[in-house]
Parts: C-alpha cells; structure tokens; sequence
C-alpha cells in the first residue's frame, strides 16, 4: 500500500467492516465521533500503525467509547445502560391511597349494581308468574300463557341489551296495570 488512495481505500474497507459488525446499531458521521475513534485508535496503538487497516482495530475502539459516541441507533447496551441509570418514580402514598379508593368504589358501585340488577330480574319474573287475567268464564289461560310468553321474551333481550332492569320493572309493572285495566274495560263492554 504505497498510495495514499490505496491506503484511504484499505481503511474505508475496514471501517464498514467494523460497522458492519455494530448493527443492528449505527452511528451518525459526525466529525466528533470521527475525532473519537481516531483518537483512541491512535492511544492505543500509536501514530502510523498499521492496525488503522484492520476492522477489529475499529471495532475495538467502538466498543470502548459507545456511551460518548453519538448514535443514530443506539446499541442494546446502551439503551439497557441508560434505562437502569433512570430514576424509578414511584407515585406517592396519597396518589397510590386515591386510586385505590377509587378502584374500591367502582368495585362498590358494579357490585351494587349487580345486586340491583338481581333484584329487578328477581321482582319482573314475579309480576310476570303473577299475571292472572280472568274473563267472564273465569281465568284467562291462553291470554296468561301468550303474555308470560311475550313479557319473558322482553325480559330476557333486556338482560342480554343490558337494559336499565330497574326502570324496565317499571315499566313492565306498568304495562301489566294497563292490560287489567284494558281487559277490565273490555268486559265492561260486553
């Protein structure tokens, strides 16, 4: 290696390799990180050596300075470095003792409302078995059968809808009183 263009082309050739050897991390061409590696190549093996045309040589001085070296990526190390060199924050007693507090309400709150729920399926069931419509001749049997029929089919879409169950009871509730009234109209009529 006689030219200076063979020679800038023999450390050219080691560079990549060297760089080859970091990825998936890489550096940025900064003339700072040049400065760095050159200066500490030149510390460790002197002025005019020839271990500038070994990418190990490279490789070596990059491993030695990457926490000063600038990074476009990173390597693992180092972000694995500079994460446990953080301050872990942990929130304070009074933050921690609120969101608990308020955890325990929301687990109050659907747990009250479950129980709810369990009461109004609980009382709807009831009005509806409770429905006896009667008719000149006495009960009604087949009106009975079709409206539990219906009243429990709207029932059980409003659990699977999750329906405010306690206003559906209600309104159920209401729509019972209603067909007495109305049968009670009608018989009046006859």
């Amino acid at each position: 290696m006689t030219t200076p263009q063979e020679m800038q082309a023999a450390v050219s050739k080691a560079l990549l390799e060297a760089e080859k050897q970091l990825l998936p991390a890489k550096l940025k061409v900064t003339q700072e990180n040049a400065n760095a590696v050159i200066g500490e190549i030149t510390r460790l093996y002197g002025v005019g050596s020839p271990a500038i045309y070994n990418s190990e040589t490279y490789y070596a001085a990059f491993k030695s300075l990457y926490r000063t070296l600038d990074w476009e990526i990173p390597p693992a190390k180092l972000v694995a470095e500079r994460q446990n060199e953080s301050i872990a924050t942990a929130p304070s007693a009074i933050e921690s003792e609120n969101a608990w507090a308020a955890k325990v309400k929301a687990a109050d709150a659907r747990e009250a409302k479950k129980a709810a729920d369990v009461a109004s399926i609980a009382r709807a069931k009831q009005l509806i078995a409770q429905y006896n419509p009667t008719s000149r001749n006495g009960y009604d049997a087949r009106e009975r059968m079709d409206a539990q029929a219906s009243w429990g089919a709207a029932l059980d879409r409003a659990i699977a809808e999750k329906v405010n169950l306690r206003d559906w009871v209600e309104i159920l509730a209401a729509a019972i009183q209603k067909r007495y009234r109305d049968r009670e109209k009608a018989s009046e009529k006859m």
